[in-house]
């Protein structure tokens, strides 16, 4: 067994769907071999062994695990038919769990406007939209199968954590999401305690019934906001359309006789569903370790963000680099790391929600009609996560929609849009190897590379999925990167939407994922995601804006 101090998971004795008493004990020593569950000492341990045997002798816990299809030698379903043909075969709902950068700062106060700046600080987290171009083949596929921009909720809460301690004036957040998901988010975990749903029903949802009371009579598509003041003087502001208020309040709702268990079990007819095995075998053969692959496997099974082998029932608890690294007695048990992580990043902010004077505003829009519900002139930092990305909104309507909101920089020099080009490099590595191999199936391509190995064909090889995974793709960035912007005429865009580039950046690095080290070093990372900052010119082309002025008569209440 290993030790290990700092913040530690409970004790993993404990024996699921049994009466015996759990140990309540933490668990500051990992199992050696597997490093996955912890346990108090030697003792439990043993105790345990019966049940913990059992992830010792699963097949996927073995580092030359392979997939079904590869030990069985035929095709996977991923490369039959269709799919075959397929860069990607979606399945299930189109919302994602995970982000694909680390969270930012958005603000970075101290190294910008000052410590001792004193005007009231006004936050847009603005992305969220629909593709603005139909399919175009290979290249825009393989975009879309990456995150679709949205109002990114963990870039709120670390800058809000993040604050400097001389703060004192407001701090007013909006934030807008496409997506109603994003007034109830779960942060990873699929299920919420019983408290937790009871709190939210009791809290929460009278205040949405009594919005809709009053809008009942209004036009389904008519914005309407709803402004509830707070005696510690916190504002929060709704904006939705009529039929928006009342999907929310149905939201908050459980269908009468809907279980936990039945819950489970629609969910595993996405997650578990037979015939997506092939699909997840792909993803699980590329983890880099055995208990990796395993903690995901468990993930997949409950949803339930919580350290491995943490008691499941009753849900107690609601549930990158710097998570990954984190100390933990067990090393590999990465769910659980986030689990702590994310606790210790709410503390603090719902710390910093008490000590600082902050606002939200949300709002449900395409990004592209945000001008036509808020004051221009207005904002501090705008942060668009990758809607300029060809395949979302792209630069020229990103920056004509929302650079009219920026502050301009007569009033602050340091006001700054924040832009995400998530798939640029990724999207000329596909277009250099398209020039030189116009098929879309690369089968003939690596053939050649591993014409050694026989059985399967080459395009469903499990040693060409590890080769051809993107953190091994060999690129030069920095040349991608200015290939992308000269196809897409950034220099001339800019000016023409009222946007400079900032030659250096001040808020957020360039290259946050670039190598700091040699590959396989510890703390090395992959270098993908390119971030590029904007700052307002002094004369913006017309653009019509306002404070909700579609959102029609009555389209604010006031609670006293």
């Amino acid at each position: 067994m290993t030790t290990s101090s700092g913040n530690v998971p409970a004790c993993a004795n404990v024996t699921p769907d049994s009466d015996s008493a759990a140990c309540n004990k933490k668990g500051a020593f990992a199992c050696g071999k597997c490093n996955l569950v912890s346990y108090c000492g030697k003792q439990c341990q043993t105790a345990h062994w019966p049940v913990h045997q059992t992830l010792h002798k699963d097949p996927a816990n073995r580092s030359n695990w392979r997939p079904a299809w590869d030990i069985e030698g035929r095709e996977p379903a991923w490369a039959m038919d269709e799919a075959r043909n397929n860069a990607h075969n979606p399945y299930g709902g189109d919302l994602f769990l995970w982000g694909n950068v680390p969270a930012i700062d958005v603000l970075r106060l101290s190294d910008n406007e000052g410590a001792g700046y004193s005007d009231d600080i006004e936050l847009l987290f603005a992305g969220s939209s629909k593709p603005s171009r139909p399919a175009q083949g290979l290249l825009y596929i393989r975009s879309l199968t990456r995150e679709t921009a949205s109002g990114d909720l963990r870039n709120v809460v670390k800058t809000i954590v993040d604050l400097p301690a001389t703060v004192t004036q407001i701090v007013h957040a909006t934030i807008n999401g496409r997506e109603m998901a994003m007034l109830i988010h779960l942060w990873y975990s699929t299920f919420m305690p019983e408290v937790v749903l009871s709190t939210v029903q009791k809290a929460v949802k009278p205040l949405i019934v009594e919005v809709c009371a009053k809008i009942k009579d209004k036009h389904s598509a008519t914005y309407l906001g709803k402004t509830w003041q707070f005696p510690s003087g916190r504002r929060l502001r709704l904006v939705l359309k009529r039929d928006q208020w009342f999907a929310l309040s149905k939201m908050l709702d459980v269908p009468q006789g809907f279980t936990f268990d039945k819950a489970s079990k629609v969910r595993h007819g996405v997650t578990l569903a037979p015939e997506r095995a092939d699909y997840r075998d792909r993803w699980d053969f590329k983890e880099p370790t055995a208990s990796i692959r395993i903690a995901k496997r468990h993930f997949r099974e409950d949803g339930l963000l919580l350290p491995f082998r943490h008691p499941r029932r009753p849900l107690e608890w609601l549930a990158i680099w710097e998570i990954y690294y984190r100390p933990w007695p067990a090393k590999q048990d990465c769910y659980g790391k986030l689990h702590a992580y994310l606790r210790e990043v709410f503390g603090k902010f719902v710390q910093s929600l008490k000590t600082v004077n902050v606002s939200f505003e949300m709002h449900c829009l395409d990004a592209r009609d945000l001008k036509e519900h808020l004051d221009c002139d207005r904002y501090t930092r705008i942060e668009v996560s990758n809607v300029t990305d060809g395949c979302n909104l792209g630069l020229r309507n990103t920056l004509t929609s929302l650079m009219p909101l920026l502050q301009p920089p007569q009033r602050n020099p340091h006001a700054t849009l924040i832009s995400l080009f998530l798939n640029a490099v990724m999207d000329m590595v596909t277009a250099e190897i398209l020039e030189y191999l116009p098929v879309t199936d690369l089968a003939s391509f690596m053939n050649p590379i591993l014409k050694s190995e026989s059985q399967a064909t080459a395009n469903t090889r499990v040693s060409q999925i590890r080769l051809t995974h993107p953190p091994h793709v060999d690129s030069n960035c920095d040349v991608s990167i200015s290939m992308y912007r000269a196809q897409n005429f950034f220099e001339a865009i800019a000016p023409h939407s009222g946007a400079a580039e900032k030659e250096n950046n001040t808020i957020v690095e360039k290259w946050p994922l670039r190598l700091k080290r040699q590959l396989g070093q510890e703390r090395a990372q992959e270098e993908f995601g390119r971030y590029v900052e904007w700052t307002r010119l002094g004369v913006v082309p017309e653009t019509t804006t306002g404070n909700d002025q579609n959102s029609g008569e009555g389209n604010s209440f006031t609670r006293e």
